[in-house]
């Protein structure tokens, strides 16, 4: 059938922005994580220690969810004591970003490719969650506006349908429309 196989291309030419996942843990590695942010269309970032034990625990976790080939968000772990010079980039390399605040380890969070951030993500040690998490975006616009899979989990109790389109500020606020 040539739309399923439109369709299938269209899919595979949406995966090929997603680059290969990066750890911040010096210097030279913040370049690689705000281009990650900066060619979106969103990004899971995961902010742990070395030291934290729920972090020795989550971070496999994390890994294997942001290796999966099916992932339409961008992945960036960033080491803690990397955070202040992280957030010291972002806002030096894109205008109006937020700087990334945390309460604990580790902490979990979606940001747009302007530095917004969309939302808070429990650190779950549920491998299907977090998968779901990485694959929960079907296809963004040039506007940052998502259309299709947004699943705004707890705190922002919204599901979109493959019907619908949803646009998330940087609130964690949902609007959504149906086709």
């Amino acid at each position: 059938n040539k739309n399923g196989k439109e369709n299938n291309n269209k899919n595979n030419k949406n995966n090929k922005n997603i680059i290969s996942p990066v750890d911040v843990r010096t210097k030279k590695d913040i370049q690689k994580a705000v281009e990650r942010i900066v060619k979106g269309p969103a990004t899971v970032v995961l902010i742990y220690t070395d030291w934290c034990g729920h972090c020795k625990t989550f971070k496999p976790i994390f890994d294997n969810a942001s290796k999966n080939v099916k992932r339409t968000v961008q992945a960036v772990k960033v080491q803690g004591e990397m955070l202040d010079e992280f957030n010291n980039s972002l806002r030096n390399k894109i205008n109006g970003s937020q700087e990334i605040e945390i309460d604990g380890y580790p902490s979990m969070l979606m940001v747009d490719k302007n530095g917004k951030r969309i939302k808070e993500i429990p650190a779950v040690q549920n491998a299907d969650e977090i998968n779901s998490v990485m694959t929960e975006i079907n296809n963004v616009n040039s506007n940052g506006n998502s259309n299709g899979n947004l699943n705004v989990n707890s705190n922002g109790n919204s599901n979109v349908n493959s019907n619908g389109n949803s646009n998330v500020n940087s609130n964690g606020n949902s609007n959504m429309n149906s086709d």
